[in-house]
């Protein structure tokens, strides 16, 4: 565009097109934007045109069907957008302790938060849901949702908090895990990261919840009432001059985010010229947990310039540690574990449901007292319905009356190992050559109780991201849900029309 050869993004073209239509629309972006600026978020117009075209359309791709939204529709979806993103910034400032977007490695992981909160009223419905989107957000940047074929993933995302389902949280972490195949940071995946990199971000965020102080002046980095970061200087544990002093010459080393902490402001002159071996027992002595919440190791032979990479090694794992602690944290709590003995025998007593189903066995059949390939098929045809529907829990080994009847006979089918190992290893392989080890790894997890001295198995269904079909030899794929308390075989028309509703747009 012009004379200058400037280059012109889908935004500004999406902008444009929005103010043909609707001549107001810069003017209250800019002021909205201008007010949440006075909070720390002054987004740009590139975000706030994504978040609102996942509003009115339910898609951020900002061309086809959109660049045929009428105004009137967009006009909707900004009222609706306006307050979901005052919610969700007050949640990050004052719950996620997130200040402003200097403190993310990029504000596209808040594009589907803002596009569910707006199609939920502005608010989470719940605080157990808040929570996992909270954690969500986190994982999605420290493993990078974004990057790469970033506006693909971010649609994919989008398309799952627009279809209405009320927590889509579950779907949203599987994509991850699915893409990075673990979520659990681990002490390598520091080796060498810098102060930009996305780890880098979520270290300083731990720090802040640790409620990290400066070690000189013992300020908090973080003021929890203003929502406002009060520490963004980082110090070198190691000063530079020191390290070279001792022949380390390795940059990318020393200026790694293991050597790395937050302050307020500069530190003294004196400390940027002492080794941590002189000033870190003062500042032990003086303020005892100023360097745990920042995971610093306390073994004073660390500190010694001649042991810095041991240090930084040491360091990478409390720091890993740390981040996955935290990342845990905000899974809701629960007032039992869903794999504890406890809460299976509560699910017992409930009785079957749509959420629930018993199974007396996995393979032998009580009435012929055989080995049974039918058996072992309703199982299957029990676990597709629950990956079809919302998921589910199916007991293996407990009557339709709710009586437990162990596993016993199931494991003396198994000629190789007849016991529980051999159960499982038999169950696992079964749900691999019918759903595949994508979907089998990502939506079902196993367990086992021992309920009245006989084992359990309890089978967790996630619901799948992708329709499920069950194959039998000679016949046609075939499409099962969970309807109540009943699993069935939906007619192709009656199939097409759920998958229509429940996977529109993935």
């Amino acid at each position: 565009m012009n004379s200058a050869g400037t280059p012109l993004t889908k935004a500004d073209l999406a902008i444009a097109h929005i103010c043909s239509l609707w001549p107001e629309a810069r003017g209250e972006f800019r002021a909205f934007s201008a007010k949440l600026g006075d909070n720390g978020f002054p987004f740009d117009l590139d975000f706030l045109v994504r978040c609102l075209a996942g509003v009115a359309t339910g898609s951020v791709l900002l061309e086809g069907s959109f660049l045929r939204t009428p105004a009137e529709t967009l006009q909707k979806g900004w009222a609706r957008l306006q307050p979901a993103l005052e919610h969700l910034v007050g949640v990050l400032r004052h719950e996620a302790l997130v200040s402003s977007p200097r403190d993310l490695p990029t504000t596209t992981m808040l594009i589907p938060a803002t596009v569910y909160l707006a199609r939920q009223g502005g608010r989470f419905p719940s605080e157990a849901i808040r929570r996992r989107f909270i954690r969500w957000m986190f994982l999605a940047a420290l493993w990078a949702r974004y990057s790469g074929s970033a506006e693909t993933k971010l649609q994919q995302d989008v398309a799952l908090v627009a279809n209405g389902d009320p927590d889509p949280v579950p779907e949203l972490e599987a994509a991850i895990l699915r893409e990075r195949g673990r979520v659990v940071l681990e002490e390598g995946d520091l080796d060498r990261a810098t102060v930009i990199s996305a780890v880098a971000y979520l270290v300083r965020i731990v720090a802040r919840h640790r409620n990290a102080r400066d070690w000189f002046t013992g300020v908090h980095v973080y003021d929890r009432a203003t929502g406002r970061s009060a520490g963004g200087e980082r110090h070198h544990v190691f000063p530079k001059k020191i390290l070279e002093q001792a022949g380390m010459t390795d940059t990318r080393r020393i200026n790694a985010v293991a050597n790395r902490v937050l302050l307020t402001r500069k530190p003294p002159l004196e400390i940027r010229k002492s080794s941590p071996a002189d000033y870190l027992p003062h500042v032990h002595e003086t303020q005892p947990d100023a360097l745990r919440a920042q995971s610093v190791p306390l073994d004073p032979e660390l500190w010694e310039p001649e042991n810095f990479l041991d240090f930084l090694a040491a360091r990478r794992g409390l720091l890993a540690e740390a981040a996955n602690e935290f990342i845990a944290s905000w899974l809701p709590p629960k007032g039992a574990d869903p794999h504890s003995e406890q809460y299976v025998r509560e699910l017992i007593a409930s009785g079957e449901s749509d959420a629930l189903e018993f199974k007396s066995s996995l393979r032998w059949d009580l009435t012929e007292q055989r080995v049974n390939k039918t058996v072992e098929l309703m199982t299957i045809k029990s676990v597709a319905g629950f990956l079809n529907n919302d998921g589910g829990t199916l007991l293996i080994g407990v009557g339709d009356d709710g009586e437990p009847l162990g596993l016993q006979r199931d494991f003396e089918t198994l000629s190789k190992k007849p016991d529980r190992d051999g159960f499982e290893l038999h169950l696992q392989q079964l749900f691999i050559r019918t759903f595949g080890e994508a979907t089998a790894s990502s939506f079902l997890t196993v367990n086992f109780h021992q309920i009245d001295g006989r084992n359990i198995c309890q089978v967790t269904v996630e619901p799948s991201d992708h329709p499920v079909y069950v194959e039998q030899k000679g016949q046609q794929a075939a499409f099962w849900l969970r309807v109540g308390n009943a699993t069935r075989s939906l007619p192709i028309n009656e199939a097409v029309r759920h998958i229509q509703t429940r996977w529109s747009g993935r």
